[in-house]
């Protein structure tokens, strides 16, 4: 993987189209001031996993209502 070196002033222009490609050294004055480094996939499904979490959790549903709808999902009985 290519870091990447840019201003801070071309990091906010391009920063969605950046984001998640490369690593990116961000320089302020030409002095390099932050690093920006892609996630991990193991690191994007922790996250996915805890966002899923948190929702059923705020909806109240039980770990055994999860693994119910997993299995007919599945097309398995519970």
């Amino acid at each position: 993987m290519k870091t990447k070196v840019m201003s801070v002033r071309e990091f906010r222009s391009k920063m969605s189209k950046v984001l998640g490609e490369s690593e990116i050294i961000v320089t302020k004055d030409g002095v390099p001031t932050a690093k920006v480094v892609p996630l991990s996939p193991l690191e994007k499904l922790d996250f996915l996993t805890q966002k899923t979490r948190d929702a059923f959790r705020k909806a109240k549903v039980t770990d055994e209502e999860i693994e119910k709808m997993y299995l007919k999902a599945r097309g398995k009985k519970s």
